[in-house]
């Protein structure tokens, strides 16, 4: 396994263990594997464009294309060609039922019974931060910077619940956010 490899897959771990911190904010977790789900599709296409060594900006197009490609099977598969081809029909159904999901953000309180916009917003949210990690920590190998999209997850629920946002969620993220620096310093060292 390569050092990018192994910053990836803690990228992708801490993204997902930081996302348990929107576990509360929900009655019912049906989304929580879909956006592991998500994740996986999101640093494997990053991973793969890396692996062929394709450019930096290419590399960012392939995750954007399998985050896409993901929230298309997942909420928009009866509009897009082959059931699972992001086109034109699916992005217009997928930016439609997001603007329901922002409508029901509006009105309803945590936790918020799980509805497909809501569901799409967490999911779509948790792969445009899995997105983020990946590109901050691995593509331009800048594993400190990482922590801001993840800070960013953590920080709706931190600010909406009042209980706060909970011990587990909170190291989860540390950890792995800490395993994502010693996993790079440990390479420079080597190198």
């Amino acid at each position: 396994m390569t050092g990018d490899d192994r910053r990836a897959v803690l990228g992708a771990l801490t993204t997902v263990g930081s996302a348990t911190a929107l576990v509360p904010l929900y009655a019912g977790v049906p989304w929580f594997w879909p956006a592991a789900a998500t994740v996986l599709v999101v640093v494997t296409a990053g991973a793969g464009a890396r692996h062929t060594r394709l450019r930096r900006p290419l590399v960012l197009l392939s995750e954007l294309a399998g985050l896409l490609l993901a929230l298309t099977v997942g909420w928009a598969r009866a509009v897009a060609p082959l059931g699972f081809v992001p086109g034109p029909a699916a992005v217009d159904a997928l930016l439609a039922l997001a603007r329901v999901g922002l409508a029901d953000a509006a009105r309803l309180a945590a936790p918020v019974p799980p509805t497909p916009g809501l569901r799409l917003l967490a999911v779509g949210g948790i792969g445009l931060v899995a997105l983020a990690v990946d590109t901050v920590a691995v593509t331009w190998r800048r594993p400190a910077l990482a922590g801001l999209p993840l800070l960013a997850l953590v920080a709706v629920p931190a600010a909406v619940l009042p209980a706060g946002l909970g011990v587990l969620p909170f190291l989860l993220g540390a950890g792995g956010y800490l395993a994502l620096l010693r996993a790079d310093e440990r390479e420079r060292v080597a190198t």
